[in-house]
């Protein structure tokens, strides 16, 4: 987990004590979206993997053609989908890769 992932478990283990068993029963019952569960990212863990400021981030939020995916909000905190920024870099990676070589 990165640094700041601490918080989100804590909140989920608050949450699992003060809900009705029978909506955990039903949370456990439920079929998986995806084969693996979505994971929150925080501004340190987006900055470090795509190695740039936080300025720049919000940059690429703005940029209309090719924006950054928006954080989603909890509370005061911004924490980004990790599925979605992977795909950000996917997309990047192969933008790159199909353009012609400068000589």
């Amino acid at each position: 987990m990165g640094p700041c992932a601490g918080w989100i478990t804590s909140l989920t283990r608050t949450r699992t004590k003060t809900m009705p068993k029978h909506s955990l029963r039903t949370l456990r019952e439920a079929p998986p979206i995806e084969d693996r569960p979505a994971r929150f990212l925080c501004l340190r863990d987006v900055k470090d993997r795509l190695a740039i400021s936080r300025s720049l981030l919000y940059a690429l939020i703005k940029d209309p053609v090719h924006p950054f995916p928006a954080p989603v909000h909890i509370g005061r905190r911004s924490v980004w989908i990790e599925a979605e920024v992977e795909a950000y870099m996917r997309q990047v990676i192969d933008r790159e890769r199909r353009r012609p070589p400068v000589n």
